[in-house]
């Protein structure tokens, strides 16, 4: 009974290891793991154009605003047809329209970054135009007391 007690420990109990080298990388780190997968569904693994970084940044200089809420906030180009679908339209300008962080993932992928919507700019332009509509009521907070 001694020997058993001797042998027993407080830590918790390992666990076992995953055979496959990925899964410990995403074991191990979930955080960077999570951000790596986003990043590969973004592009499923298809490598960007050396010209794709003059682009996003020209396009943006040119177009700041998120086509759906007018923010110039984090804007990013997001592509229409997405380049792994299409990769012929990567460098295509006619193939992006600008969406804030929010709207890039809302509009742009329906919530789901391996998703896109191929409606984009129609949904874009009709949120605007609604946002730009909304109704505006002059709301008058009560006076606190005089001093």
């Amino acid at each position: 009974m001694a020997e058993h007690d001797q042998n027993q420990s407080n830590e918790a109990p390992e666990k076992p290891e995953p055979e496959n080298p990925p899964e410990r990388m995403f074991y191990v780190m979930p955080d960077m793991a999570q951000m790596l997968s986003e990043e590969l569904v973004r592009s499923f693994g298809q490598p960007r154009s050396s010209g794709w970084s003059k682009l996003r940044d020209e396009w943006i200089k040119d177009y700041p605003q998120c086509a759906v809420c007018g923010t110039k906030n984090g804007c990013v180009p997001h592509h229409v047809e997405p380049f792994h679908v299409n990769p012929a339209l990567e460098l295509d300008r006619n193939n992006l329209i600008t969406l804030c962080p929010p709207h890039h993932l809302l509009i742009g992928h329906l919530m789901n970054w391996a998703s896109y919507n191929s409606y984009v700019r129609h949904d874009a332009n009709y949120w605007l135009s609604k946002i730009a509509r909304r109704p505006q009521h002059d709301i008058r907070l009560p006076e606190g007391p005089s001093s």
